[in-house]
């Protein structure tokens, strides 16, 4: 808390609440990761990254989805195909014509999309800054890592969903066939995988 806050609470015009009064939200009991113990593993990609992998999953990553006999859950919480478009001649990151933040590159719909004031435009190639630079794709998104997923299972059988929020679909998730979810924190209130 600020000096300001301590000062209202010395004085009294403000009163304090311990954290141990605050009652805590009760936690739904079928939540996925509260069923059992799930293996979450964090990797660093940047020796992949001097072998040339450019791919959203290291190679242990890809690795372990090609040998997985079970359902699998990639979560990311950046929605669209790139998370920044950076331009080749002037550096500009291509931004919003409304608020200036960064835009969103959506492919499928070939939009900029800002996910603060909600506007959207047609994507383009070209920097809107300079007018001659190219946009140089940086970051992944829900479409990305979607993207990537089919790629590297293009010969198999899977159910391969996203789910973030963009998607306005029933969900097939009791489907007997091995489920491959990528998702944003929207997706949480749609899987309850038993096993």
């Amino acid at each position: 808390p600020s000096t300001d806050t301590y000062k209202k609470i010395y004085t009294k015009e403000i009163s304090l609440i311990e954290t141990s009064e605050i009652k805590k939200p009760k936690i739904k009991q079928d939540c996925l990761f509260h069923r059992k113990q799930h293996n979450i593993e964090i990797i660093d990609q940047n020796d992949d990254k001097k072998g040339n992998n450019f791919s959203p999953f290291s190679f242990q990553a890809q690795n372990a989805i090609l040998e997985a006999t079970g359902d699998i859950f990639l979560f990311l919480n950046r929605k669209g195909f790139n998370t920044a478009l950076f331009c080749t001649s002037c550096n500009n990151i291509q931004s919003c014509n409304t608020c200036h933040l960064p835009v969103i590159y959506y492919k499928q719909e070939q939009l900029f999309r800002c996910h603060y004031c909600n506007t959207s435009q047609k994507a383009t190639q070209i920097c809107s800054h300079c007018e001659q630079g190219i946009l140089q794709p940086r970051g992944f998104g829900t479409e990305a890592i979607e993207s990537e997923v089919r790629t590297l299972l293009k010969n198999s059988n899977e159910l391969i969903i996203r789910i973030d929020g963009t998607t306005e679909k029933k969900y097939p998730l009791d489907e007997p066939k091995r489920k491959i979810i990528i998702g944003t924190q929207m997706a949480f209130q749609y899987i309850d995988w038993d096993s």
